[in-house]
């Protein structure tokens, strides 16, 4: 039973992989769509998006960005969750180190917050620090996105669908993102016992 659950582990690892990368490049894509239309004084009509070689109406895109950014957001937390979840039953017969060498999918992220289990633990905590912040800076622009969406209602059209659809998936996306603001304390705490 344990390598079903080294597998579950790897595969959520390879996920979240992905969703990292999916989300930096959607966040990167609205930033640059936000700062085009502000250029543009609204003027920018169509934008022709790569994978789908067909042209959109630029504000129809940028307005579905709340929604898209919060989504992924939701869905890579909900990743997190299904990692923990195999993290917890694999703690059971592995230890850290042993956990450590079973996972195949590292992220930029996980490297930059990396530090061995031996480490300093006020620096471990704040290396780990890392995943809620930059989750809140992704959380952060879809709430910037969408305020900026209202104050621009009467130019997108069928403003209303996005606006709630936006309220609905950031209210969704909070509440992961604190959820994981929570697991972060909870570990903070955990490496200072364990380290004491």
């Amino acid at each position: 039973m344990q390598n079903v659950w080294i597998d579950r582990f790897n595969a959520c690892s390879k996920a979240r992989a992905r969703y990292w990368w999916i989300l930096a490049i959607v966040s990167l894509f609205y930033l640059a769509l936000t700062s085009r239309l502000r250029a543009s004084s609204g003027d920018l009509n169509e934008i022709t998006l790569p994978f789908l070689g067909m042209p959109l109406d630029a504000l129809v895109v940028w307005a579905a960005g709340p929604t898209v950014i919060s989504l992924l957001l939701v869905g890579i937390l909900g990743v997190f969750k299904a990692r923990l979840r195999a993290i917890t039953v694999l703690s059971d017969s592995l230890d850290e180190a042993d956990l450590e060498a079973v996972e195949h999918a590292l992220t930029f992220v996980d490297f930059v917050a990396y530090e061995p289990e031996e480490a300093w633990a006020p620096r471990r905590a704040l290396k780990q620090l890392v995943y809620p912040l930059s989750l809140s800076l992704f959380f952060s622009e879809a709430l910037v996105l969408l305020w900026q969406l209202w104050q621009a209602r009467g130019a997108v059209q069928y403003w209303p669908v996005f606006i709630v659809l936006g309220v609905i998936t950031c209210a969704a996306a909070g509440i992961a993102v604190a959820n994981q603001w929570v697991i972060y304390v909870k570990l903070e705490r955990a490496i200072f016992t364990h380290s004491a």
